[in-house]
């Protein structure tokens, strides 16, 4: 397996969104999860 660890930068707001979505699915809190903040925030 490899495995690549990297800094997220301003313009990783899709994975971050996606990475949201994923803990929304994963520990069943959609809710919470699935309304992400801004851009900005993030």
């Amino acid at each position: 397996m490899n495995l690549s660890i990297q800094q997220i930068v301003p313009e990783d707001v899709a994975l971050m969104e996606a990475l949201l979505a994923t803990f929304g699915e994963a520990f069943d809190e959609v809710e919470t999860y699935g309304n992400p903040p801004s851009a900005d925030y993030l």
